[in-house]
């Protein structure tokens, strides 16, 4: 076991994704972060890369070769290693020499930090590329935090803020496909009371057009998380449906599914991030407990 500690929180991580799997209050013992039980969903807060999302047929071009990839890439499957750690900061690395990855035919340097400040726990994503060829890449979170359910397990009385207040694009989905040219929307100019039925088509997923934004999931209990977002162009919002599951994910993201009219061509992906040559590029989101 991997972990973290300061006067405020303890948090857990597994090497397997780098992935964080407990996030606690260090006077009340409270659990924030979902266990990863998988009668409801295996994971606890994957990393998504190097896609976001699911590919149109699970499939992607780069200079004419076809490349097979599952929905929200390896990562989250693949073995990091820790490369720094103290009391309160860890650092995992997932690199392309480390594993044959005969699905991405691109050299790359991922490293994720974790670090802890009073009751914050921030998390940076830090992509370099240390090849020749420009480096094409989607990174994501997908946290599941705890929930207090009613008695028939729904999720009634769970509500969620985002600051500012307004009414945001809504990205509309096609089975497990994105249409950003047609966005529905969504009212946040009020708190959110999240229903089950909502996630039906899976994720709300909002179109944040490089505003910075506050998310705060707060449950029955008067307990939840704030999540600050900086400079994620989307944030996915999900429950499982129609399983009655005790958590919901906030999931920032820097990439999107394909569109339903994608071409396939991975460099004409939609949200696709571009790093030339021996470039590096950093996104972070920060929890906060309460």
């Amino acid at each position: 076991m991997i972990e973290l500690n300061n006067e405020k929180l303890h948090v857990e991580f597994s090497e397997t994704g780098a992935q964080l799997i407990r996030l606690q209050d260090q006077k009340n013992g409270r659990d924030y972060l979902w266990s990863g039980d998988p009668t409801y969903w295996r994971f606890s807060a994957p990393i998504l890369f190097p896609i976001v999302g699911r590919l149109k047929n699970d499939q992607y071009e780069h200079q004419g070769q076809t490349y097979t990839m599952h929905q929200h890439g390896f990562a989250r499957e693949s073995e990091f290693k820790v490369v720094e750690k103290n009391r309160t900061q860890i650092i995992f690395e997932l690199t392309s020499a480390m594993h044959q990855f005969d699905n991405y035919p691109f050299e790359f340097i991922l490293r994720v930090t974790y670090q802890l400040k009073a009751d914050e726990l921030t998390i940076s994503y830090q992509i370099t590329n240390p090849g020749e060829d420009e480096l094409f890449f989607s990174i994501g979170a997908h946290p599941a935090f705890n929930v207090s359910l009613d008695e028939n397990r729904e999720l009634d009385h769970v509500r969620l803020s985002v600051t500012p207040q307004r009414i945001y694009d809504q990205v509309k989905l096609i089975g497990p496909y994105s249409d950003i040219q047609h966005p529905q929307k969504l009212d946040l100019t009020q708190p959110l009371e999240l229903k089950r039925e909502m996630f039906d088509n899976d994720a709300l997923i909002l179109d944040l057009q490089g505003q910075a934004i506050e998310l705060t999931l707060n449950s029955q209990d008067n307990h939840g998380v704030k999540v600050f977002l900086d400079d994620a162009p989307y944030v996915g919002v999900w429950a499982p449906y129609p399983k009655k599951a005790p958590f919901v994910c906030i999931e920032p993201w820097w990439g999107i599914a394909d569109q339903i009219n994608a071409s396939g061509r991975l460099n004409e992906k939609a949200a696709i991030n571009q790093l030339a040559s021996h470039a590096s590029q950093q996104m972070q989101y920060r929890i906060t407990p309460f």
